[in-house]
């Protein structure tokens, strides 16, 4: 015989079930979101073209990798939270930066409000432009002028993707992989930004030359020079040789 049930017992078993529920539930969605969040592999492997295969074929194994420990997300009051840098290397010996760019399908909600659109942008397409500025020492043997903001003393460049390389999105995460050709360490660099511009605020003069508006949509530091033991040197991993090794 079942032992007979009072009201306070069926109302402290549904209490009970109920918090059970509850923290099954949390449990299920932390860990949906820690596997919606993680970077897929194949995009952190180095995607081979041509300057990074003659420095592989040149260093072999030893090519490295360069990566440095900056903000890795737009923290203004303006675009707070919108890009995220999921990985920004550096292959020194190629003159290149492999940048990976996540943003969440909340970034696209913010863009239409920011920009009064009448549609919500979809993450199939680019919305974005994505562009370096490389700050360059002109007056090497000076140290002290460089943060003066003289022009005379430090030259911006903007230089273009050479090639945008994945696109993809997992969970509430859209995915774009630059490759940047012509980041030269050698030359004075000074600091690395990426810019982030919504495509509606490009214009056009000719078909080689584009007029930014004044201020990015939103703008993360990748490298800064400095004598301080931030730069993380890494060898290549098994899958960026294999991912060369069948390119060569």
């Amino acid at each position: 015989m079942f032992p007979r049930l009072t009201a306070f017992d069926i109302l402290k078993l549904f209490f009970r079930a109920l918090f059970t529920l509850l923290v099954v539930a949390v449990f299920v969605v932390l860990f949906w979101r820690m596997g919606s969040s993680r970077v897929p592999k194949e995009l952190v492997t180095l995607t081979p073209n041509e300057a990074l295969l003659e420095a592989y074929r040149a260093q072999g194994d030893g090519l490295q990798k360069l990566t440095q420990e900056q903000n890795t997300i737009t923290r203004n009051e303006e675009n707070y939270g919108y890009f995220t840098v999921s990985s920004a290397v550096f292959v020194p010996d190629a003159e290149q930066l492999q940048l990976l760019v996540r943003y969440n399908d909340s970034t696209l909600k913010a863009l239409q409000k920011d920009y009064a659109l009448d549609f919500l942008p979809s993450s199939d397409k680019d919305w974005f432009d994505v562009t370096l500025v490389l700050a360059i020492d002109k007056t090497p043997d000076n140290a002290e002028d460089n943060l003066a903001n003289d022009p005379s003393s430090v030259e911006l460049v903007r230089v273009k993707p050479s090639e945008l390389v994945a696109r993809a999105h997992h969970g509430r995460h859209s995915y774009r992989k630059f490759v940047f050709d012509g980041v030269d360490f050698d030359g004075g660099l000074l600091a690395v930004y990426a810019d982030f511009y919504y495509i509606g605020d490009l214009a056009y003069e000719n078909a080689d030359f584009d007029v930014y508006t004044d201020k990015a949509y939103g703008t993360l530091c990748l490298y800064a020079f400095t004598e301080d033991a931030i730069n993380r040197q890494q060898p290549l991993t098994k899958d960026d040789k294999a991912a060369l090794d069948a390119a060569r």
